[in-house]
C-alpha cells in the first residue's frame, strides 16, 4: 500500500466511543494508539460510506496496526459519537492511501479499493484539534445533523484564565476606595486572593476538565476559592493556637504561677510595645489584635468579641482585658507577639494553692 502526501483539511469528522470523549477532550488530540496514522473522514458523506463499509459490515475481516485479523461486530450507533474537529499545528502530516496492487488483483477488488481509499485521510502522529463539536450517530445515520459544541481542557483554561484575571483586576481596583482602616481589616483576604490566584496558575496543569468546568460554573472562582482557603487556614491556626497555648502552660506555667514577683499586666506590656500585633492566648480562648486595636484599648474603648477554640465567640470587657497578667510573650517570625495571659483572681486563688500546700 502506498501514501501520497496531501494538504492539511480545514476539517475532519472522527468516530469514536462515547466513553473515549472526556480523554479526548482532556487531551485536545486523537491518539493513533500505536498505528502510524490515525484516520479522519473529510465530510460527512464520507464518513457515512466509510462508516457503511467498515464498523457497520458486522463479521465483516479487518486487520489491526499490529496486523492481527479480527472481524467487525455488531454496531450498536448508541455507543458512538462523531467528532467535527479543526486539526491545528503541522501541516505536513496528512497522508493519503493509493492503490498498489499486483496484477493478480482482481477487477472487482482493485474497483473496491478506488472506492475505498479516497474516503478517509490520515494524520501521523497524535493529531491536535480546537473547535470540537459532537454528532449524535444514531440521528446522523437516520439523516438528522444533531450536534453540540464541546471544549477542550485547555480552551476551558483559557476561559477561566481571562475569568480570573479580569476578577482580580475589578478586585484590586476597588481596593483603591477603601480607607487605611478598611484596607488593614481586608489584609486578610487580600493575601488569599493573591495565594489562591498563584495557586490557580501553578496548578493548571493538574486540574482536569471537570476541574476547569466547576470553577467556570462560579461567576467570582478566585472569590470562592479564597473564601474556602481562609476557613481552612484559621481552621488550622485555631488548632496551632489550641496546641501552643497547651504546650506554653506546660512549659511556663507551673513555673510563673508559683513566682511571687508581680508580672506586668497586658495594659503595662500594650503601653511598652507601641505599634505591634498580639496574639493573647487565654484558658478561655484567644483574641486578636492589631496595632490600631491595641490603641483603642489603651484608650479604654470597649471590646465585645473574644475567639474561642471552637469558634464561636463570647464577651469580653476592655477593662478586664486590661489587667490580664502576662505569662510569657513570644514572637513569630512576622513580627506577631503570641501572649500567654491570666486573669488576676486566677493567678492570685494558684498562688493561695501553692501556699496551702
Amino acid at each position: 500500500m502506498a501514501y501520497q502526501k496531501v494538504s492539511r483539511p480545514s476539517t475532519v469528522y472522527h468516530l469514536t466511543q462515547k466513553g473515549n470523549l472526556d480523554s479526548i477532550l482532556d487531551d485536545g488530540v486523537i491518539r493513533r494508539f500505536g498505528d502510524t496514522e490515525c484516520w479522519f473522514c473529510e465530510s460527512l458523506d464520507k464518513m457515512k460510506a466509510y462508516m457503511e463499509q467498515t464498523v457497520m459490515c458486522e463479521g465483516k475481516p479487518y486487520r489491526t496496526a499490529d496486523g492481527q485479523l479480527c472481524h467487525y461486530s455488531k454496531f450498536n450507533p448508541e455507543a458512538y459519537i462523531l467528532l467535527k474537529l479543526a486539526p491545528i499545528r503541522q501541516e505536513n502530516a496528512w497522508y493519503r492511501r493509493t492503490q498498489e496492487q499486483p496484477s493478480s488483483s482482481s477487477d472487482e477488488m482493485m474497483q473496491a479499493e478506488r472506492e475505498f481509499f479516497p474516503l478517509s485521510i490520515g494524520y501521523r502522529g497524535d493529531m491536535a484539534f480546537q473547535n470540537a463539536e459532537v454528532i449524535d450517530v444514531p440521528k446522523f445515520l437516520a439523516g438528522e445533523i444533531v450536534s453540540h459544541k464541546e471544549l477542550t481542557s485547555s480552551e476551558l483554561w483559557g476561559l477561566l484564565f481571562e475569568r480570573t484575571e479580569a476578577e482580580m483586576a475589578a478586585y484590586m481596583r476597588g481596593l483603591d476606595h477603601l480607607e487605611r482602616d478598611e484596607l488593614i481589616q481586608s489584609a486578610e483576604e487580600i493575601s488569599a486572593m493573591q495565594v489562591c490566584r498563584r495557586g490557580l496558575m501553578a496548578e493548571r496543569k493538574k486540574l482536569t476538565r471537570r476541574n476547569v468546568l466547576f470553577l467556570l460554573q462560579v461567576e467570582k472562582p478566585l472569590g470562592m476559592i479564597s473564601e474556602v482557603w481562609m476557613e481552612q487556614q484559621n481552621a488550622e491556626e485555631g488548632n496551632a493556637f489550641s496546641r501552643l497555648l497547651a504546650e506554653l502552660y506546660k512549659q511556663k506555667g507551673n513555673g510563673y504561677l508559683i513566682d511571687d514577683e508581680q508580672p506586668e499586666t497586658v495594659k503595662q506590656m500594650l503601653e511598652s510595645c507601641p505599634n505591634n500585633c498580639f496574639m493573647l492566648l487565654m484558658p478561655q480562648g484567644i483574641l486578636k489584635l492589631a496595632s490600631d486595636e491595641a490603641e483603642k484599648a489603651l484608650r479604654g474603648e470597649e471590646y465585645t468579641v473574644l475567639l474561642d477554640y471552637s469558634g464561636d465567640s463570647e464577651p469580653i470587657k476592655t477593662a478586664d482585658l486590661l489587667e490580664m497578667v502576662v505569662i510569657d510573650m513570644r514572637k513569630d517570625e512576622q513580627g506577631c507577639w503570641y501572649v500567654l495571659v491570666v486573669h488576676p483572681k486566677l493567678l492570685e486563688a494558684l498562688r493561695r494553692e501553692k501556699k496551702m500546700t
